[in-house]
Order: structure tokens, then C-alpha cells, then sequence
């Protein structure tokens, strides 16, 4: 066999192969917008504390900790608050659909406390006085405080 016949073989039957390879690429290029495509959708979204979510609310006026419970519960979200300061503190009702931030400002109404969103599922509740201690220490570290119960 002539040498030069085996190179334009070899050339030959290359050069078949690209088209082969360009085609198998191409057809696999589809497979990673579907893959992220399945992932996304997989993955739960929280709603927690978005904008959108109006969630609704049926919390009789009570005790403040009790409140708290039923709007965390409701809501679906964390709250983190102080141990001390809040036994003797009651809370209006809250009903209807309200935003999370709503909410919460209505039921600390009157008590003299303040609440910060940590996240998307997390509220804590602050004494006036270590709000400025509080907003610090979240922008720092992200540690919670001592003291909060959840």
C-alpha cells in the first residue's frame, strides 16, 4: 500500500469524524439548560419573608410570648426574642392577610420593643436599648444574641 494512500485514508476517515463529533456535542448541549432547568424547580422556595407573601392571620389579643408563637407558626418564619422583658406584655389582635413586616409591627404595637429581619425566615425581637447593639452585632458576625429563645 502506498504511503500516500494511507494518509489520505487516515485524513479521510478523520475528517468524517468531525462532523460525527460536532453533531454529538451539539446534541448534548441541551442537556445542561434542562438539568438546571430540573434543579431549579426542585428546589423549595421559602417564602418566608418575601414582599409577595400575604400571608393570613387569625391571632387573638393575648399574651405577647403567646402571640409570638401563633404569628411564628402562622407566618412560617423563626422568631428569636428575650428571655426576660416580655412575660407581663400582651398584644393587640391581628386578622386578615398582612405582609410578615406588617404583622409583626402590629403585634409589638405598644410594648416598646422593635424587631430586626435577620433573613428570610428569621425576626428578632430587641429591647429599644440593645437595638443599636443588636443591628451591630447582626452586620458583624450573624451570631444571634444570648439570652434569645426561638
Amino acid at each position: 500500500m502506498n504511503p500516500a494512500t494511507v494518509a489520505l485514508t487516515d485524513e479521510a476517515s478523520a475528517n468524517k469524524n468531525v462532523p460525527l463529533r460536532a453533531w454529538r456535542l451539539k446534541s448534548r448541549l441541551w442537556i445542561m439548560p434542562a438539568l438546571l432547568a430540573l434543579i431549579l424547580l426542585a428546589i423549595p422556595v421559602n417564602q418566608g419573608l418575601a414582599a409577595e407573601n400575604f400571608p393570613e392571620f387569625d391571632i387573638p389579643a393575648q399574651p405577647l410570648q403567646s402571640a409570638l408563637a401563633a404569628f411564628a407558626e402562622q407566618a412560617d418564619v423563626s422568631i428569636g426574642y428575650p428571655g426576660s422583658g416580655i412575660g407581663n406584655l400582651r398584644s393587640p389582635a391581628l386578622t386578615g392577610h398582612s405582609t410578615i413586616r406588617e404583622g409583626i409591627a402590629r403585634l409589638l404595637e405598644g410594648s416598646g420593643l422593635e424587631f430586626v429581619i435577620v433573613d428570610y425566615e428569621t425576626i428578632r425581637i430587641i429591647l429599644p436599648d440593645q437595638s443599636a447593639a443588636t443591628n451591630s452585632q447582626a452586620a458583624d458576625d450573624g451570631t444571634p444574641d444570648q439570652g434569645l429563645q426561638i
